[in-house]
């Protein structure tokens, strides 16, 4: 009886943080005095050592399937990103397409002398893989360093996106991960950063913010993404609202400031959104539809022909939401960022004293 009871427990919570990162609450949670890694944090000054790294910089994410054919150039950012190499069992995975296109990436990128290599560690059996396998650490610590050295990169993107309960033994495996390999990119005079979910204190996720900001040079935050594709529709990350979606923008900053210092933190803003077919109460009816902002605005902002359509800017959020009617007699809803709901964003991080943005992505504005 005691094992059923222990069993029917661990399957609760395993239930619980599925639904939670795929349902993003509409109320707040709440107040509590738990430190649980997914509660908001007070303001607090953080007890890290400050940071020293260079002048801010705004950059581009330049991903393999959007590379283009002709030089990149882009006036706005002095740092172009390239999105990236992915990882298998055995190390980076040499069949990956953004392996094979990095040569084309080289040539559209000349340019600039500023580029980062992204490390794609999107995959939650193989990051669990890697993790438990100190050699294969190892064999991508080794096999990045020297792709970036051969390519000209001057610095190495850590993108490892892990959806889990925060066990201590798969936080343990992380810390140890990104120490070592933040030892070796400096070893060979390449800079390191990581990137993590800027919802990672709302949700729960198995990450030792303190801890890991240690070790990277910058810290960069995907502050996109807040409402899923499979989940309701809602804000890519509304600047205000926690008392409407649970989050927002400026808790998620005030969040991170009381863990990391200012001079490492980056924000992601990503420019697309999703097109949700829902019911009658306004309910995802099925996966969501990625659109960039360059689609969203073609197919409804400049002009939209689609039945009983509205556009309209959130005050709140300071998102743009779409709501239309196809031709199936179907209605969707359109939540996305645009450069206006950025610039907000842009003005509270000053605020905060956050200089360094970036941008996902090319082609997609």
């Amino acid at each position: 009886m005691t094992k059923i009871i222990v069993g029917l427990f661990f399957i609760g919570i395993l239930g619980f943080a599925t639904y939670t990162y795929f349902h993003p609450a509409s109320k707040p949670p709440p107040d509590t005095n738990s430190n649980a890694t997914n509660s908001p944090t007070p303001l607090i000054t953080p007890q890290v050592e400050a940071a020293t790294t260079k002048k801010p910089t705004t950059s581009l994410f330049v991903p393999y399937w959007g590379l283009p054919s002709q030089q990149i150039s882009e006036p706005d950012f002095d740092e172009l990103i390239y999105f990236g190499v992915g990882v298998n069992s055995q190390g980076l995975d040499t069949k990956d397409p953004g392996y094979t296109q990095i040569g084309k990436f080289d040539a559209s990128a000349t340019h600039y002398n500023q580029r980062i290599l992204t490390i794609r560690m999107i995959n939650n059996k193989t990051n669990f893989d890697v993790l438990k396998n100190k050699a294969v650490q190892q064999k991508v610590i080794s096999q990045s360093i020297a792709m970036a050295q051969e390519h000209n990169f001057q610095g190495i993107l850590l993108d490892l996106e892990l959806v889990s309960l925060p066990f201590a033994s798969i936080t343990s495996q992380m810390n140890s991960f990104v120490e070592e390999f933040h030892k070796e990119a400096h070893n060979h005079n390449l800079e390191f950063s990581l990137a993590l979910y800027a919802d990672t204190f709302y949700r729960i996720r198995p990450y030792d913010v303190v801890f890991l900001s240690k070790y990277a040079d910058r810290v960069m935050l995907m502050a996109y993404d807040f409402h899923k594709s499979k989940g309701n529709p809602g804000p890519n990350f509304p600047l205000d609202g926690k008392d409407t979606y649970g989050y927002d923008f400026k808790l998620m900053v005030t969040d991170f400031l009381n863990m990391v210092p200012k001079e490492k933190l980056v924000v992601i803003f990503g420019l697309f959104g999703y097109d949700w077919t829902v019911n009658d109460s306004q309910k995802t009816e099925e996966q969501a539809q990625s659109l960039s902002y360059l689609e969203i605005k073609q197919q409804f902002v400049d002009s939209c022909k689609a039945r009983h359509c509205t556009v309209k800017q959130d005050a709140l959020s300071s998102e743009t939401k779409v709501e239309y009617t196809d031709s199936d007699l179907q209605n969707h809803i359109v939540w996305f960022e645009t450069l206006d709901s950025i610039e907000k964003k842009k003005q509270f991080l000053k605020q905060k004293g956050i200089e360094s943005t970036s941008y996902w992505a090319y082609s997609f504005f």
